[in-house]
């Protein structure tokens, strides 16, 4: 053999050599794990179960995550609300900063309605935080909240009603004694039954139901369908104390015409509000502004 040549077959017999290493390795392996059956099969169960749990956990996070982003959603991906006391999660202590700020009012909201021109929808919101009785015969509702509402309330908050109408201007005008309740409320009073045109009580007051608001389902546990709505007017008749109130006695909910005017509504109606508020360049805004998207994010 040449010199030449015995580099060449050095070179070709090293995949060889790999080759049987492997092998050798896989004989090993199989050897120990036919010696050490037990040990051999606990590794295997250790390892599936490891890689089953983190599979597991991946798909739990996941589908929470779709879950509280499709909730979040169901308010609308582009609301823009303006409200007295900063959003939060859970129950955060308001501060003395906030506490002294003054109450939005319906010339706020009716301010916006008149100058936002990228608005779509401006709809004042009056929500009353105490239990009511909500009853018709023998049925009664689980602690419904009660809000007092305008036409724009639908648009706005991305409700719509499945069966009926929704509030009218000429029931406003009139503090007409009608509602449209949600599915919850439905249930509870009339089982099994067409809700519209029926009659309930509230705090022992009469109400016409003229809708039925689409189910929206729940978010943290919490349902999104046990509420009422009234004609502002009406509401303001009924609980002088949330209008008269030092609480968050009216929130303001928008949206805008287009998607991609969000931001420059936000900056529209903000730079509005603080006018009619009279706050100089210097001074923060003395209301919060809360959007479903903001929201998500620090969620």
């Amino acid at each position: 053999m040449t010199p030449a040549a015995r580099p060449a077959m050095g070179v070709a017999s090293a995949p060889r050599r790999l080759r049987l290493a492997g092998l050798e390795n896989v004989r090993f392996a199989l050897g120990a794990m036919r010696a050490q059956k037990l040990r051999s099969f606990l590794t295997i169960l250790g390892v599936v179960a490891g890689v089953a749990t983190v599979i597991m956990m991946v798909s739990f996070v996941a589908g929470f995550n779709n879950a509280i982003t499709d909730a979040f959603s169901s308010f609308g991906t582009h609301l823009v609300q303006f409200q007295k006391f900063e959003p939060r999660f859970g129950d955060g202590e308001t501060s003395e900063e906030e506490r002294k700020r003054r109450n939005l009012t319906l010339e706020d909201a009716l301010a916006l309605k008149r100058l936002a021109t990228l608005a779509a929808a401006v709809s004042p919101e009056r929500y009353l935080f105490r239990t009511v009785e909500v009853r018709a015969g023998k049925g009664v509702a689980n602690g419904p909240v009660l809000v007092g509402v305008t036409p724009d309330y639908s648009p706005a908050n991305n409700q719509y009603v499945q069966d009926g109408r929704f509030l009218t201007d000429n029931d406003l005008r009139h503090a007409a004694r009608v509602a449209v309740i949600s599915t919850d409320v439905a249930d509870a009073l009339f089982p099994n039954r067409d809700p519209i045109d029926q009659t309930m009580t509230v705090d022992g007051q009469s109400f016409r139901i003229v809708g039925l608001f689409v189910k929206k389902g729940s978010l943290l546990g919490g349902s999104l369908d046990n509420f009422v709505v009234l004609p502002f007017t009406t509401f303001d008749g009924l609980f002088p104390e949330v209008k008269n109130g030092h609480g968050d006695s009216l929130h303001i909910a928008t949206v805008p015409r287009r998607p991609e005017d969000f931001d420059a509504l936000i900056a529209q109606e903000t730079a509005i509000l603080r006018t009619r508020r009279k706050l100089h360049a210097n001074q923060g805004n003395d209301f919060a502004i809360f959007t479903s998207e903001g929201q998500l994010e620090n969620f």
